[in-house]
């Protein structure tokens, strides 16, 4: 008792005097970090109040702006006459409130209470295929690790790790639940509401959502998505679409098959002259798709695509339009055509955007697939005023195909864009012939 008095004593002294904080709050971060009262701290500007607790240490600190002291030094100053034998470390343990626990202590028992908390949840979901992803994640740190770590430190630090833990059995319940089935899609929405009753839960932009698509990922051995459009297609190859309308092509020329049947409504518009779109959800109830003549050629842009089309319609070519972009229905299309065609044509805007695009396809359908008065030839002879930015132009670094590079080395060269309309009695020659 006579101990615990003198500590006492001494917390009321230092808690009505408030010069001392500054130095107590030194102290105590050199006892966290060590476990033993050592080492030196600083303090800058000092107060008149501090120069004086100080002075008797050194008399020097009467007139200085900052000083650097040793813990050891102050206490043997400190803890003599009427504090003397006082135990400073429970001084400091009720003053801050804090058992005193070190950092490293600190950081190990966090350690511990994670290793815990991942450990029963793979114990919940044992012989799921979602807890071998949840595994290999928390081993290689990678496969989403960073998202899973962030989110149990943030709902850790806020004491709702239950929260974390129901929201985690609700993503490895929706991992369980992917079929990988292309060919019976499901909407993200209604598989989002299957498992949680909410509609939104697996967004893309979502915690959940995210996670979900670092799963698929490592699924099926792939890098992440790096935009919208990769989204679209790693979330296909899971069995589900963010919806079944707002992936879509223009087409023409084409037949569609589901088993042996043939699809009449999709030549039906060939027949009266007129391109038909197709929508992702369409896509899924498709099998195979055969091209006149066994060739294809790509557009990507709308308004040649509907030219060619009226001038070409009675030779009914098979055609496809992108509308400048490579939607998932324009490769979900593709590959169901290209077992039953022998040549791709593609024929692109002389910029970045086009120039991608015959990337991506070269890359996913190799040798069938062929560029079409895609040279630096035809560039030349259709070059525009328009000027490429620097921004649009740094994404011509990501292009791959060696086929590419006298053409991207002379759009660097020029700076300007070239675009497709221009070539069009070429087209409607090499599609006649």
């Amino acid at each position: 008792m006579k101990m615990l008095s003198k500590e006492m004593e001494a917390i009321k002294f230092f808690q009505s005097k408030n010069e001392y904080k500054r130095i107590l709050s030194e102290i105590f971060k050199k006892y966290k970090r060590f476990g033993k009262f050592t080492g030196i701290f600083e303090l800058k500007d000092l107060t008149e109040e501090e120069k004086r607790i100080l002075a008797p240490l050194n008399y020097k600190y009467f007139n200085a702006k900052e000083a650097k002291i040793s813990v050891k030094k102050f206490l043997d100053y400190f803890c003599s006459g009427k504090f003397e034998e006082l135990d400073f470390a429970k001084v400091l343990e009720i003053y801050f409130k804090d058992d005193l626990t070190t950092y490293r202590e600190e950081k190990e028992d966090e350690q511990r209470k994670k290793e815990e908390f991942f450990k029963e949840l793979l114990s919940i979901n044992k012989r799921t295929i979602a807890v071998v992803w949840l595994q290999e994640a928390l081993e290689a740190k990678k496969f989403g690790y960073n998202i899973l770590i962030k989110n149990y430190e943030d709902y850790n630090k806020n004491n709702k790790l239950e929260d974390f833990k129901t929201f985690l059995n609700n993503v490895l319940s929706g991992i369980d639940s992917l079929t990988f089935n292309a060919n019976d899609l499901e909407s993200l929405p209604i598989f989002s509401s299957r498992i949680t009753k909410d509609p939104h839960y697996f967004d893309i932009n979502t915690t959940a959502g995210k996670i979900l698509i670092h799963a698929i990922c490592y699924r099926l051995r792939i890098e992440f998505p790096k935009d919208a459009e990769e989204t679209a297609e790693v979330l296909y190859s899971a069995g589900l679409s963010k919806d079944d309308v707002s992936s879509y092509i223009a087409t023409f020329g084409l037949r569609a098959y589901r088993g042996k049947i043939e699809l009449k409504f999709m030549y039906g518009f060939t027949e009266i002259g007129e391109p038909l779109i197709i929508t992702l959800g369409n896509l899924s109830k498709i099998d195979k798709v055969i091209c006149n003549k066994n060739r294809l050629f790509i557009f990507e842009n709308p308004s040649l695509f509907s030219e060619i089309i009226k001038r070409t319609g009675e030779f009914k070519p098979s055609i496809l339009c992108t509308s400048g972009q490579l939607k998932l229905a324009s490769v979900v299309l593709l590959d169901k055509i290209v077992e039953n065609v022998e040549e791709i044509y593609y024929s692109g805007d002389f910029d970045p955007e086009g120039i991608a695009i015959a990337d991506k396809l070269k890359i996913r359908y190799g040798d069938k697939l062929k560029f079409w008065r895609f040279d630096v030839e035809d560039y030349l002879k259709i070059i525009s005023n328009k000027a490429i930015s620097s921004i649009r132009m740094s994404k011509l670094r990501n292009i791959k195909n060696a086929e590419l590079e006298p053409l991207i080395q002379e759009i660097k060269k020029n700076g300007m864009a070239g675009y497709q309309e221009l070539l069009i009695e070429e087209y409607i020659e090499d599609i006649w012939n």
